[in-house]
């Protein structure tokens, strides 16, 4: 099943359409937000002041990096720099970035590395949004979408 979202999050300004599904798990976000070298998109209302946990390494059966029972897609940057920057990015083996399809329910976490997909990341304004889009295959489904003026928060640090 498709699920498709054009989003408009009041409180960061951000807009994106994400359709797709992993697991057979649909992914409608309702937040986003971008910070060191990740990007993320999440299916709850989520503050800024409470990003602190994503990390560059997520393992599938550890404890999960929040209390807060979610789903997100979390793009990370593998430059030497640890940050953000605008280009085209493909995914798999030792690409620049990697995609990850989170899931946070209780004690239970997952997570779902995409094999191959490009993240295209037109603008970077004044540092403080940005704006591309994405295609990125799971090995059980894919995600892709558009997003514009996605907000930095100075809690996502590496």
């Amino acid at each position: 099943m498709i699920a498709l979202l054009l989003g408009l999050v009041a409180c960061t300004g951000a807009e994106f359409s994400i359709e797709g599904s992993v697991n057979d798990s649909t992914f409608t976000p309702v937040t986003a937000f971008w910070g060191g070298p990740f990007i993320a998109f999440l299916n709850t209302e989520v503050d800024c002041q409470d990003m602190f946990w994503l990390q560059r390494i997520n393992l599938e059966g550890e404890e999960p990096p929040t209390n807060q029972d979610l789903k997100a897609l979390q793009i990370t940057y593998n430059n030497e720099e640890g940050n953000i920057v605008t280009g085209t990015y493909t995914v798999g083996g030792e690409a620049p970035i990697k995609s990850e399809f989170l899931g946070i329910a209780g004690e239970e976490f997952t997570v779902d590395r995409a094999l191959e997909g490009v993240l295209e990341l037109d603008e970077k304004v004044d540092e403080e949004s940005i704006s591309g889009s994405f295609n990125f295959t799971f090995a059980s489904g894919s995600l892709e979408g558009t997003f514009s003026d996605v907000n930095w928060c100075m809690n996502i640090r590496d």
